[in-house]
C-alpha cells in the first residue's frame, strides 16, 4: 500500500482533546455526542484498513507523512500536503 507509485499515502493526527474541541465547534454537538462520533470513524477507519488492505490504520510504515493538526492547524497541514504532492509529482520513483 504505501509503496504505490505515485501516491501519497498521509495520516492526520490529534489529541482527543483537540479533536473534540475542533468538531464542536463545528458541528454544535455536545462533548458525548461528539466523542461517540470521533470513536465510530476511528473504527469505521480501522475497519477499512484492516478489511481491505490487511493493515493496522495507526501503523506509522504505512505513511509517507502524518501531520499532528494540534500543532500546525488544518490551513498548514494543508500546505504541507501540497508541498509533498509538488514533490511527489518531481520524483517519480517515490
Amino acid at each position: 500500500m504505501r509503496d504505490s507509485p505515485g501516491v501519497l499515502h498521509v495520516r492526520l493526527i490529534a489529541p482527543i482533546k483537540a479533536r473534540l474541541r475542533r468538531i464542536q465547534g463545528r458541528e454544535g454537538w455536545d462533548e458525548k455526542t461528539t466523542r461517540r462520533y470521533i470513536e465510530a470513524r476511528d473504527h469505521a477507519a480501522a475497519e477499512y484498513m484492516e478489511r481491505f488492505h490487511w493493515a493496522k490504520w495507526d501503523d506509522p510504515e504505512l505513511y509517507h507523512l502524518i501531520i499532528n493538526t494540534e500543532l500546525c492547524g488544518l490551513e498548514e497541514a494543508s500546505r504541507i500536503i501540497v508541498d509533498a504532492v509538488k514533490h511527489l509529482e518531481a520524483v517519480p520513483t517515490w
